[in-house]
């Protein structure tokens, strides 16, 4: 239930961080640009919502359920949209964890190498992918791969 509280926090605080680069690094003025932080943002307060669920479902005795795994993955794919966004309006400066003339990138390169291990602590995308899979649709148990 709260096992992603602090992430998607700090995913929303991150939405600021980006926007603010983006107005820094001229981004700001291509409307693809903004377009890609709305979305990002909307997703993440989807996902905010969907924490307080958890959470509340938690407080009642019962646990997330298979409601954690949509939380976990579809917070680390935002996560690495909007950190790989940050790397975008950074430019050239965004593979650069360091202060590259005025742009004081590592914050944001930080978030795009951290955010790639999201998709792996706590189970791997492909296995909460598996969970949803099972336990919300319903469909067949994966069969292991076997020769012949």
């Amino acid at each position: 239930g709260t096992a992603f509280v602090g992430e998607v926090v700090e995913a929303l605080g991150l939405v600021g961080d980006v926007a603010a680069a983006a107005r820094t690094s001229g981004a700001w003025v291509d409307d693809g640009v903004r377009r890609e932080v709305g979305l990002v943002a909307a997703e993440l307060e989807a996902l905010w919502a969907l924490t307080k669920r958890n959470v509340s479902a938690a407080a009642r005795g019962g646990d997330a359920g298979p409601g954690g795994s949509v939380l976990k993955l579809q917070l680390a794919e935002a996560h690495q949209r909007l950190a790989d966004l940050g790397r975008r309006v950074l430019g050239p400066a965004g593979i650069a964890i360091d202060v590259v003339g005025e742009a004081d990138t590592r914050h944001l390169v930080g978030e795009r190498l951290r955010s790639l291990g999201l998709s792996i602590g706590g189970g791997t995308s492909q296995i909460q992918r598996n969970v949803i899979a099972e336990r919300i649709l319903g469909l067949p148990k994966e069969q292991p791969w076997t020769s012949r």
